[in-house]
Order: C-alpha cells, then sequence, then structure tokens
C-alpha cells in the first residue's frame, strides 16, 4: 500500500510539473520586451535560444542548425510599463572550422574556413497590447576572421548574416511585429502570425529582407512554423531579388 501512494504521488508531481506554466508561443530575440519568468525560454531547429535568467534579463544562444556557428548573448530590458518597453541587447557569434561542411554549397569551395568572430550591440523599443507585440530595434555589428578567408557566397541571407566579416562593420534596423490572439491569456496561447521586415546598411549594402511566419502550438511544448521569406540584396555583380519558403520545429520550456 505505502508504495502504491507513492507511485500515485510521484505521478501526480509530474503531472504537475507538466502542467507548469511554460513560455509563451511569441517568445523570441529582438523583442523590447523580456520573458519575465525565470527559467522559461524556447529553442528551434532555426528559431535561436533564449532563456529567461531574470525578469529583466534574458540569455541569447544559438538555434540547434546554428551550432556550427554559435553565439551568446543577452538582452536587458530597461522598462516595461505594461505598454511600452525598452532594452538593450548584445551578442558575440563564433563562426567555427564546422562551417566547412557547407563547402561547396553553401559557402564557395575556394574558401578557407576557420574561426571568426562577430559581435553586436543594440537597443530596442517596442509597444504592446492585448494581442499583439512590436519591437524596433537598431544594431550595429563589427568582425573579424581568425584564419578564415571567407569571400561573399552570393547567396540571399548568408551574406548579410556574415556581412562583418566579408564586408566590414554593418548597422541592421529591424521591424517585429507579432501577432497572438491568445497574448492576454499569456501560456495559453495556440496560434500567432510573426512579420519581421529588416534593413542592413553598410558594405555592399543596402540589403532588405522580410519573413512572414506561422506558429502553431501541437500540444504544451511542441511548436510548428512555417511561412515564407523574400531578400532583396546586393550580390557581387547585381542587385537581385529572391523568395524562400521556411520552416521550423521548435519547443518552449
Amino acid at each position: 500500500m505505502t508504495r502504491f501512494l507513492g507511485a500515485i504521488a510521484l505521478l501526480l508531481s509530474c503531472s504537475s510539473a507538466l502542467a507548469a506554466p511554460i513560455a509563451p508561443l511569441w517568445t523570441a530575440e529582438d523583442q523590447a520586451f523580456a520573458q519575465s519568468t525565470s527559467g522559461k525560454g524556447g529553442v528551434g531547429l532555426f528559431q535561436p535560444l533564449i532563456l529567461s535568467v531574470h525578469e529583466r534579463v534574458d540569455l541569447l544562444g544559438p538555434s540547434l542548425i546554428g551550432l556550427t556557428s554559435p553565439r551568446l548573448g543577452a538582452k536587458v530590458s530597461l522598462i516595461d510599463n505594461g505598454r511600452v518597453g525598452v532594452a538593450v541587447q548584445a551578442r558575440v557569434q563564433v563562426p567555427t572550422p564546422a562551417l566547412g561542411l557547407g563547402k561547396g554549397w553553401i559557402i564557395p569551395s575556394r574558401d578557407t574556413v576557420g574561426f571568426a568572430v562577430m559581435g553586436g550591440v543594440g537597443v530596442l523599443v517596442g509597444l504592446r497590447g492585448d494581442t499583439w507585440r512590436a519591437s524596433l530595434g537598431l544594431e550595429g555589428r563589427i568582425g573579424t576572421a581568425l584564419g578564415s578567408d571567407l569571400q561573399p557566397a552570393d547567396l540571399f541571407f548568408y551574406d548579410t548574416v556574415m556581412a562583418p566579416i566579408l564586408e566590414g562593420p554593418r548597422g541592421k534596423a529591424r521591424l517585429q511585429v507579432d501577432y497572438f490572439p491568445g497574448l492576454s491569456q499569456e501560456f495559453s496561447d495556440g496560434a500567432g502570425i510573426r512579420v519581421q521586415a529588416t534593413a542592413h546598411v553598410g558594405g555592399l549594402g543596402p540589403d532588405l529582407d522580410g519573413k512572414v511566419f506561422g506558429l502553431w502550438r501541437v500540444g504544451q511544448r511542441l511548436v510548428l512554423g512555417a511561412g515564407a521569406a523574400v531578400a532583396w540584396e546586393q550580390l557581387q555583380h547585381e542587385r537581385s531579388l529572391a523568395f524562400a519558403p521556411m520552416l521550423d520545429v521548435e519547443v518552449r520550456f
């Protein structure tokens, strides 16, 4: 009987833990509002890691795909009065020789892939309604190669990400708008839409890109995402327009 009651108690405690609030669907970096709940966060195949370590501090990390070029950063909320948010954000990214796995199809075969370092510091200003959040971020980025000889690859999105190394100092402005009908319920949201518009200046720029992304919660912790991206970038020899589908699998915890 004692073992039976102990097993029931264990099951109840596990059920309570699984039912505990987890990070909301809108969890993402590049927002002016902190997560506010320590220990909660999210990560995906392409969605970078964000983890709340304090009610005003979020830790930023790489996506699962991004482990070949890991990054670490932090976002600190300076103002959050419920409607208006102001935050500062800084991050460092270290492309590694593991990027060599993409030689010939992402990275030109002629390139020497070693280590490199990129860093960025920026400020975020946001507004929040009952079912939406909008954030405008301004960021300066620099980088240097450490044993790498990387050249522009004429690949959309890749060149803008690696621009501080490939082209020199860069500036970035990003407007991100999230619409989630379940925001007013904080943790019980089930679906939403994220729209991003980004301008990159400096180097070969200016470059522009945009994304429209839908997110659907499947169960309590699994999130599926699908959408499309468009880029208008200055490549080495011409300015061109491109479209690409987007898919992601994310978890919230």
